[in-house]
């Protein structure tokens, strides 16, 4: 239930961090800064845990290679490089890249942890001022052969299935409306 609670919260902050204005025209005048997960930030959790995993993870994706977050992967996820980075295609933007993660709390049972992060996005407006959106997200890890290792590519999965469903949709209704056709 924590977990759908915090995936949901994520995708609505994510669609909601896209309106940045109502159509004024002022558009491109906000600036959503990359937030990039840091060496110094990984470098403050214990070695070889769930968080400094998740974080190397989450770094990889900030910088587009699917080949680096292939390797945090468990062996029996369903993703390879290629997929991976086809689904990073649909950018830094949509799939909520920009912000960085806190790492709040991580729940270790046995083999499996969870790790509750929340994510703070920064968008500075033209006159200087700064919004904060923050929405938290938990992740699953599975400890496999003594290392830590993302357990599902739900994260990106799930947002670029509601992209490419978003962008059928725009499609029919275009045909729909297009008198030519």
């Amino acid at each position: 239930m924590r977990r759908t609670l915090a995936a949901t919260l994520g995708v609505a902050a994510i669609l909601a961090g896209g309106c940045g204005s109502l159509g004024t025209g002022d558009e491109t005048d906000r600036v959503n800064k990359l937030q990039l997960v840091r060496k110094a930030d990984i470098a403050r959790h214990p070695e070889g845990s769930p968080a400094q995993t998740f974080l190397e993870w989450w770094r990889a994706l900030q910088y587009g290679s699917g080949t680096q977050a292939v390797r945090q992967y468990a062996r029996d996820v369903e993703v390879d490089p290629k997929k991976l980075q086809h689904q990073l295609e649909v950018g830094v933007e949509l799939l909520g890249l920009r912000a960085r993660p806190a790492v709040h709390d991580v729940i270790e049972d046995g083999d499996q942890a969870t790790v509750f992060a929340v994510f703070t996005s920064a968008v500075e407006n033209p006159n200087g001022r700064a919004d904060k959106v923050q929405s938290p997200k938990a992740f699953d890890l599975v400890r496999e052969d003594g290392k830590w290792k993302m357990a599902d590519n739900r994260y990106t999965t799930r947002i670029f299935r509601l992209a490419e469903k978003f962008v059928k949709q725009g499609l029919k209704q275009q045909r729909r409306s297009d008198p030519g056709e």
